[in-house]
């Protein structure tokens, strides 16, 4: 993890005693492995929550909850930055429902085939440049107490530098998730100097 998101998950799961290595900071290729990426000349927040406003629903199709703006949303991210500002085998698409990953995998398979979606539990111990984390409800008892805090934290986690989340608000109402929002908000959104969410642009 670069260090902006090294800070956040360790304010919201470790009392802010996790921190990047010393000696991996001076390394040049740690460093650029991790460098951020840059829309119409502004970076993109190293955690950019993106709201959308549709609440996860069941899907008969799929088998379980979905949420086809999440979906689509990360496709324009796919199309905006894999490719371009990092190489399509460098991003993870992670959600912990199976339904999800069947619907994102669906819609791009043609657009972008050496993108890896999964859930979040088989994402463990693997780091990707750029990780999507789409939650679909964080507000679900699936996401309660500290297993819910375990995927959120395995999730972000896995970004060497930077995070994409979509999100509904009541996203937020999973306290990990609010308090890590909190903090993007405070940290990426000076006006002129950070890139607008991708659902705006």
């Amino acid at each position: 993890m670069t260090q902006a998101i090294c800070s956040a998950v360790g304010a919201t799961f470790y009392r802010g005693d996790l921190l990047v290595c010393k000696k991996a900071v001076r390394d040049e290729s740690w460093r650029k492995a991790r460098s951020p990426f840059f829309v119409n000349g502004r970076e993109v927040p190293r955690i950019c929550f993106d709201q959308i406003g549709e609440p996860a629903q069941y899907s008969a199709k799929y088998g379980g909850f979905i949420r086809f703006k999440s979906a689509h949303l990360i496709t324009k991210v796919l199309d905006e930055l894999a490719g371009s500002y990092v190489e399509p085998n460098e991003v993870v698409v992670l959600t912990p429902y199976r339904a999800q990953v069947a619907l994102i995998r669906s819609m791009i398979r043609r657009s972008h085939p050496e993108v890896s979606v999964s859930t979040v539990h088989r994402a463990q111990g693997s780091e990707r440049t750029l990780v999507v984390f789409d939650p679909v409800d964080a507000s679900s008892s699936f996401f309660a107490g500290r297993e819910g805090d375990r995927l959120v934290n395995v999730a972000i986690s896995r970004a060497k530098a930077h995070v994409v989340i979509p999100f509904h608000q009541n996203d937020l109402k999973k306290p990990a998730l609010k308090k890590i929002h909190g903090q993007a908000t405070k940290l990426w959104q000076t006006a002129g100097r950070y890139s607008k969410p991708f659902s705006f642009q």
